[in-house]
């Protein structure tokens, strides 16, 4: 439908119709209509963004999670050697300390490869290392971004999925990843994970010493 101009502001009609309603959709963003039923909504046109950012979140996690359901990914009993870890730099602007204590337990920064996500990318921004932002996943589940396939393909012995809050394109690079043993925060889905470490992510001194501590004892370090 075309914008349409109410109180001097522009606004934007769109309707959508619902196959499936969710159980677990967040009640507070969006109340639902019956199975099947058309939907309309009105918006300010600078809320669309918003509105689409947050439907593509929830279709795509909804995705992710069913594919965990069939999913049944056995651990590497391989030494560690490579380490991928993919960072929410929404709240961890500094990864620097992580990979200096990851190189103080013997991981050469080398073997290091990482991944950053951030909800939004501004045209002045400088980052250095691969980045991805929800702009680089589809509505089904796909990535089609060079670094980020890249990333997913590589096979490491170790993948560090660097963020306690679910984002559904931390949890697809999470879930999609070719890495032999996964570690992650106990508060994101256990099904992404073989081995899972309790703590606030802003606490990587205690991260990684949980994380060290148990590779000795299952004798993945070389």
């Amino acid at each position: 439908m075309k914008p349409r101009i109410c109180d001097g502001r522009i606004r934007v009609t769109v309707v959508l119709r619902i196959k499936q309603i969710e159980s677990d959709l967040d009640k507070s963003f969006l109340a639902l209509p019956p199975e099947n039923a058309w939907i309309c909504f009105t918006f300010e046109a600078s809320k669309c963004t918003m509105f689409f950012h947050h439907l593509k979140d929830f279709t795509t996690k909804k995705i992710v999670k069913e594919r965990l359901d069939k999913s049944d990914e056995k651990p590497s009993l391989d030494k560690i050697k490579t380490v991928g870890i993919l960072f929410d730099e929404t709240y961890i602007v500094k990864h620097e300390q992580l990979l200096e204590a990851l190189a103080s337990n013997g991981i050469s920064r080398e073997d290091i490869d990482v991944l950053v996500f951030r909800d939004n990318i501004k045209k002045d921004d400088a980052i250095t290392v691969p980045f991805f932002s929800p702009r680089d996943f589809s509505w089904t589940a796909t990535i089609k971004k060079p670094e980020v396939v890249a990333f997913i393909n590589k096979p490491f012995d170790l993948l560090i999925s660097y963020y306690d809050i679910e984002k559904a394109p931390l949890l697809l690079v999470s879930h999609l990843s070719k890495a032999g043993f996964k570690v992650g925060f106990a508060s994101t889905d256990k099904r992404l994970h073989h081995f899972m470490i309790n703590t606030p992510s802003e606490n990587y001194g205690v991260f990684t010493d949980e994380l060290f501590k148990y590779l000795r004892i299952l004798n993945k370090l070389a």
